[in-house]
């Protein structure tokens, strides 16, 4: 194909590259970077990169400094741009030794290419640390957040199908504002919560605010909140585990308390 988009794993939005495309043609752009106007949050593993853009849409500064504060043009890290341009940057980095494509790059060239900005105004969020899967996680349980992810017309999300049989809810239980995911059976209480395939909540079991992995088990009249289980944990032992929204606990892969 003529041009190619380059894109991180881990950002969590829905993009219609086509108007991207459109735009980065409508600009005769070397470069087009989708950025997001929001908050600097300088959390998690990455800097945030922070765009100055002039009146044309054109970048004429990035700024990774992570001193910025206040709402700023924050880089998605998705780039669209010439297949052959892409080509000639990643022999010519092999050759100079460069490695980032931000720092080296991106950085290094904003004279030399036409670099454009295009204004993502939909949901965004990044996902680099386990706060920030916890609060995006949280979000989902917005339905409008829901809604402009995975029910925006012609814009639809495809995953793995795995079919496994209907959720069963016995007559005593209490379930509010939580995502349940097939093959759960649901005794106790949840709230508030992601509940992956296969999950198991007991009896008089109380879950709030929590995030529960594939094949979790929570058994009778055990508390959670402010938890995050991973894959195949088991709560047999422990009674309560209160996490907070700043730092809720997790339980890794497998493990059984």
């Amino acid at each position: 194909e003529e041009y190619v988009i380059l894109t991180d794993c881990y950002s969590v939005c829905n993009i219609d590259y086509k108007l991207a495309l459109d735009y980065h043609l409508e600009k005769g752009a070397d470069i087009t970077c989708i950025y997001k106007k929001g908050p600097v949050q300088n959390t998690g593993f990455a800097t945030p990169k922070v765009f100055k853009i002039n009146k044309e849409g054109r970048i004429t500064k990035l700024d990774q400094s992570g001193e910025l504060k206040g709402v700023q043009n924050l880089s998605t890290d998705t780039w669209i741009m010439k297949r052959s341009l892409l080509v000639n940057i990643v022999e010519e980095s092999m050759i100079t030794n460069y490695k980032s494509f931000n720092r080296d790059v991106f950085g290094r060239n904003l004279k030399n290419y036409k670099i454009y900005g295009y204004e993502h105004k939909g949901y965004y969020r990044n996902i680099n640390d386990l706060n920030s899967y916890f609060s995006v996680n949280m979000d989902l349980l917005s339905r409008d957040i829901r809604r402009e992810l995975f029910y925006e017309p012609g814009q639809a999300i495809y995953t793995k199908v795995r079919d496994s049989a209907p959720t069963k809810y016995s007559t005593d239980c209490l379930v509010k504002n939580s995502l349940i995911a097939d093959g759960c059976i649901i005794e106790g209480e949840v709230e508030n919560c992601v509940v992956f395939r296969g999950a198991k909540v007991g009896k008089g079991a109380k879950v709030k605010n929590s995030i529960l992995m594939q094949d979790t088990v929570v058994s009778p009249n055990v508390t959670l909140e402010y938890v995050i289980t991973d894959k195949n944990v088991t709560i047999a032992n422990k009674k309560e585990l209160l996490g907070d929204s700043d730092r809720p606990i997790y339980i890794q892969k497998g493990g059984k308390l």
